[in-house]
């Protein structure tokens, strides 16, 4: 079960920080610059180890499905924000403003 849930969170983490709509863009930026891509992923790693956890420690305390849930909305809040704040400095990169 742990694995499943763990398995659940990586794979939401991913979808979070790289979007449908801007694969494509971070794709052929990455291809074209490797080390500051390869950076942006590292970091989006480490944001996802941060809270793995912070996502156990909610599962273990927890009493009830409902106290689990709303524990793993806040973690996951502050992770998506992470993750958006990432994202953002990245697009920056791929499409700099004139």
């Amino acid at each position: 079960m742990r694995k499943l849930a763990m398995l659940l969170v990586i794979l939401s983490g991913s979808v979070m920080a790289y979007p449908k709509g801007e694969q494509g863009k971070m794709h052929m930026w990455c291809e074209q610059n490797w080390e500051k891509c390869k950076e942006y992923r590292l970091e989006a790693l480490k944001i996802r180890e941060k809270y793995i956890p912070k996502e156990r420690e909610c599962v273990e305390k927890a009493n009830t499905f409902q106290d689990m849930r709303s524990c793993m909305m806040d973690v996951r809040e502050q992770m998506r924000r992470e993750f958006y704040q990432l994202r953002k400095k990245m697009l920056m990169e791929v499409s700099p403003q004139p």
